[in-house]
């Protein structure tokens, strides 16, 4: 890969997607990663790069022939492509952020009383018996955890201790672990026994999403007797016996973890491209600020050239030898 760069039979971004595409461990990571090794990247930059060149060849025209009777572009119209370029860059940088957040792996916490049917549920929705299944109230008592992937994304459901007073020291404990797990989740679904009697719900972190999920549906609507105190939450009624219900709970998770539009569109970027993406817009940041302050030419002019080399070092026009050795290195592959 290194010697195909060095030859110019590929560009660093595409590379760098090569290593991606290697460790990819989920859906979401490979598309991404062919998205880049096709030149996804490589594209953006060079529309910005060209778009910035463009701007620069205005500025040092407007400096090598100011006593000229020539017509430039007015400073608002530049001012406004600078912005535009700034929004397509921070969108750029927003995706990216939503794509690392998918690929590290949302976690989903199944959450209720004893007995609720929260092992019978992760077992169901993995399709192997992963949880020990009692009648006896209190059989988990620590959680368990495995991953998945639901639309192409990792994501790992905890099944924790159900949540009671209890004297017993062990399962104590495993209820303080559960309920850290549930600080720790960004998903919550909340399991109800239909069959138990009602009962007042626990306080849930705000930054959790939470599906109230009734089970045991195949005894009673569980829901309908919690809907008034539920009016504007996800709630949806479920068998763990007969399965009624589980692939609609799958879908409503899967919206979640993906959001609103459940069609994330997904980019990868290497912490060394997103630090020159960081830097060129900094660069025309501070641009849009000396124009604002009337500076001169020349020294706007120079945050140009800072945001055009970011550009060229993002595609590769990199001569440092101990850059390129540590880029190159994470294919190094032990015997």
């Amino acid at each position: 890969t290194r010697r195909a760069y060095l030859n110019g039979r590929m560009d660093l971004t595409q590379a760098e997607a090569v290593h991606q595409i290697i460790t990819a461990r989920s859906e979401l990571e490979l598309e991404a990663g062919r998205k880049n090794i096709s030149g996804e990247i490589s594209r953006l930059v060079s529309m910005f790069r060209s778009a910035m060149i463009h701007l620069k060849a205005e500025t040092e025209a407007e400096i090598d022939f100011a006593d000229e009777d020539l017509t430039f572009e007015q400073l608002p119209e530049r001012r406004r492509r600078v912005e535009d370029l700034l929004r397509r860059i921070q969108a750029l940088l927003e995706r990216a952020h939503e794509t690392e957040r998918l690929r590290s792996g949302v976690q989903i916490a199944l959450v209720g009383i004893p007995n609720a049917g929260k092992s019978s549920l992760l077992n169901y929705i993995l399709g192997w018996d992963r949880a020990l299944v009692s009648s006896t109230a209190g059989t988990t008592r620590d959680y368990l955890s495995e991953e998945i992937q639901l639309g192409g994304v990792p994501v790992r459901l905890v099944d924790t201790a159900g949540l009671r007073e209890t004297e017993d020291e062990i399962e104590k404990q495993g209820v303080l672990r559960s309920r850290r797990a549930i600080e720790e989740s960004e998903i919550i679904l909340h399991i109800v026994d239909s069959g138990a009697e009602p009962y007042t719900f626990p306080d849930f972190p705000e930054q959790c999403r939470v599906i109230h999920v009734f089970n045991k549906c195949d005894i009673r609507d569980g829901s309908a007797l919690y809907r008034d105190r539920l009016p504007d939450s996800i709630a949806l009624n479920i068998s763990c016996v007969t399965g009624e219900g589980i692939d609609y709970l799958r879908d409503v998770i899967t919206e979640q973890v993906l959001g609103s539009e459940n069609t994330p569109d997904p980019i990868l970027l290497e912490d060394r491209q997103r630090y020159h993406f960081h830097q060129i817009r900094n660069a025309l940041e501070k641009l849009l600020e000396l124009w604002s302050t009337k500076a001169p030419a020349e020294i706007c002019a120079l945050e140009l050239d800072r945001a055009i080399e970011h550009t060229g070092m993002i595609s590769g026009r990199i001569d440092n030898e101990e850059i390129l050795g540590r880029i190159f290195s994470v294919f190094c592959i032990g015997k």
